[in-house]
């Protein structure tokens, strides 16, 4: 898939409008996803209108057991941001017997995305997203997600330092890009489009994935 095309879709998750319906979604307690008919599935970020904002702040360590996502060998045991978590393990009850191809999203939603690509043994294109993985090892798979931030966000450093969380493949496939005229923190995917559509990008990051 086109990197610009995964930014276009995580984009509609916050309206709802997508070029084909979902052949299934989910809207229950700030939890918001969508799986398109090809597979795709696409998580809805952080919206300050509604309670998303306790699953960021939630930023207690939860240990994957067998009883999670189908009891995947390569996370169970490993530790996870709570509230990202407590997002996925809503998105992958959704989901439950259905074919997922990709998984995408923005902000709590791409950190969501990190843990449901892994568990299911996908790709995933992830932008903007807090660190939702505690410690340093590294996981079978990782090398599958794309992630992506801009320079001037803050959201993807939002968990204190003080707590060792990380992205899967932190030192891997992640891209910070730059918008030359943005000189402020922004969050918005209008912005993450932008920079992704920027020529400059070809020689930095891949224009599809995987």
């Amino acid at each position: 898939m086109k990197v610009i095309d995964a930014a276009y879709l995580v984009d509609a998750s916050y309206d709802g409008k997508f070029p084909s319906t979902p052949v299934d979604e989910v809207n229950d307690d700030g939890v918001q996803a969508y799986l398109l008919k090809d597979g795709t599935l696409v998580l809805r970020g952080t919206d300050e209108r509604y309670v998303d904002w306790d699953k960021n702040a939630d930023v207690a360590a939860y240990r994957i057991d067998g009883n999670n996502f189908g009891g995947v060998p390569s996370i169970v045991g490993t530790k996870w941001h709570r509230g990202f978590f407590r997002y996925a393990e809503r998105v992958d009850k959704m989901v439950k017997g259905q074919r997922v191809k990709r998984v995408m999203g923005h902000s709590l939603a791409g950190a969501a995305a990190q843990l449901l690509a892994l568990a299911y043994g996908v790709p995933a294109i992830v932008f903007g997203c807090p660190t939702p993985l505690f410690g340093k090892q590294l996981l079978k798979g990782e090398h599958r997600i794309l992630n992506i931030r801009l320079s001037y966000d803050k959201v993807p450093k939002l968990v204190p330092k003080l707590i060792p969380f990380q992205n899967a493949r932190q030192t891997g496939h992640r891209y910070e890009l730059t918008l030359p005229y943005m000189t402020f923190p922004n969050h918005k995917m209008d912005y993450y489009i932008k920079a992704v559509r920027q020529k400059s990008v070809t020689k930095t990051m891949p224009l599809r994935w995987p």
